[in-house]
């Protein structure tokens, strides 16, 4: 479904979760980079105290761009949702009461998206989307009407690419929308 971190065995790594990022909200931290992130008494200031040097080291930097990141901010909510669904390996609802066992909820339908045009572009070496599961998201969602590979490149090459392929591909799609055969309606 997604990536996440894992353990030795390659297996979803839940102590570390346990012990790290499940722990952020109850600490008031409520997102990466954004608001209240590196004043003095907030986020960063707490993370740091309560998770060590390495943590630390990576998050004082990650607003810069680093280890290939973007730095663009991020909700914990949203990354959490994001942990609970590689965990299960499944794209569901979030899961509020994850934490207290309460893991499993509603599928979200990604078969049902048909009403607008979408063109993947997908990179091989992609740790956060793995290539593998674009390629599943091709097959399963009826609005992909076109997909890209794009070869040794990892996820976030995206933050920062303008090269000729990927310009290319862009210009391509938008040239070239294919309108879905689906009746639309509009909400009010």
């Amino acid at each position: 479904m997604s990536t996440g971190i894992p353990g030795k065995d390659g297996k979803p790594d839940i102590p570390t979760y346990e012990a790290t990022e499940w722990h952020y909200q109850d600490m008031g931290i409520f997102n990466v980079g954004g608001p209240n992130w590196i004043d003095g008494k907030h986020n960063l200031a707490k993370g740091c105290k309560t998770f060590g040097e390495g943590w630390c080291a990576y998050f004082t930097m990650y607003p810069h761009g680093i280890y290939g990141g973007d730095g663009q901010v991020f909700a914990i909510q949203d990354q959490m949702h994001w942990d609970f669904n590689y965990i299960q390996n499944r794209f569901q609802e979030f899961a509020p009461d994850y934490i207290k066992g309460d893991v499993i909820t509603p599928l979200i339908p990604i078969e049902t998206i048909d009403k607008v045009p979408i063109a993947f572009i997908a990179s091989t070496l992609d740790q956060i989307c793995p290539y593998v599961t674009a390629q599943h998201l091709n097959e399963v969602i009826p609005a992909v009407t076109s997909f890209h590979t794009m070869e040794d490149v990892d996820h976030f090459y995206y933050s920062y690419a303008s090269d000729e392929k990927l310009m290319g591909n862009i210009v391509h799609e938008l040239e070239n929308i294919v309108p879905l055969e689906a009746e639309t309606e509009f909400l009010q």
